[in-house]
């Protein structure tokens, strides 16, 4: 695999992320130095990680560069809120919620086609700095034919009317990053509680599915 594509850095360590996001981390961060053959990632955590967390997203940072031949440099750092994030030459990968939002945090990618998978990184992007403790997961699927875009907010528990807004305009956000294909969008905030039994989607994909059990 090469990284010289920001977009597909950016969905494999979407894709190796699934079901270890944990409420302590805080971003991920990604780079790539295409010269050197480095693909850099950062997990910044509130507070100490536990040995459980640092083996899982060890292994995360695997999963994202199984197929490369780029030698990895990853790092798991303690940096308490509010701290700010450091980005230097990075992306986010991942960001949750937090009081003080960090600027600039999406970056401007570009969509050749509706594809689903461009449909994830749209997601990825917009889900930046909007994920909270009751999200479960997000799953994201298209119809070429009818031009629908379907995306599920999928939560459990009550939710406030700001994270409710928070989540629409993230859905608002994915959408209008993909407007030029002239989709019809389905989107829904669905609640579903957690039962003891990990959540999996009957269609689509993930663009994003936090840690459980």
């Amino acid at each position: 695999m090469e990284y010289e594509s920001l977009e597909y850095s950016l969905l494999s360590t979407q894709r190796a992320l699934f079901d270890v996001v944990t409420p302590e981390l805080r971003a991920v961060v990604i780079n790539v130095d295409t010269n050197r053959r480095i693909f850099f990632i950062y997990f910044y955590c509130d507070g100490k990680a536990s040995e459980k967390m640092i083996d899982l997203w060890q292994c995360a940072t695997t999963e994202a560069t199984a197929d490369s031949n780029y030698w990895v440099d990853d790092h798991i750092v303690r940096l308490d809120c509010p701290k700010e994030i450091p980005l230097k030459n990075g992306v986010f990968a991942y960001l949750r919620k937090e009081p003080k939002l960090q600027l600039n945090c999406k970056k401007k990618l570009t969509y050749e086609k509706f594809s689903v998978g461009n449909v994830q990184l749209a997601a990825q992007q917009a889900l930046l700095g909007v994920v909270t403790p009751e999200l479960r997961a997000v799953v994201v699927d298209v119809e070429e034919k009818q031009k629908l875009l379907y995306v599920r907010f999928y939560r459990h528990g009550e939710i406030s009317n700001e994270i409710k807004m928070l989540w629409l305009g993230a859905m608002k956000d994915a959408s209008n990053e993909l407007n030029k294909f002239e989709y019809t969008l389905d989107g829904q905030i669905v609640r579903l509680d957690f039962c003891g039994e990990q959540f999996r989607s009957e269609r689509g994909r993930y663009a994003y599915m936090r840690m459980e059990g």
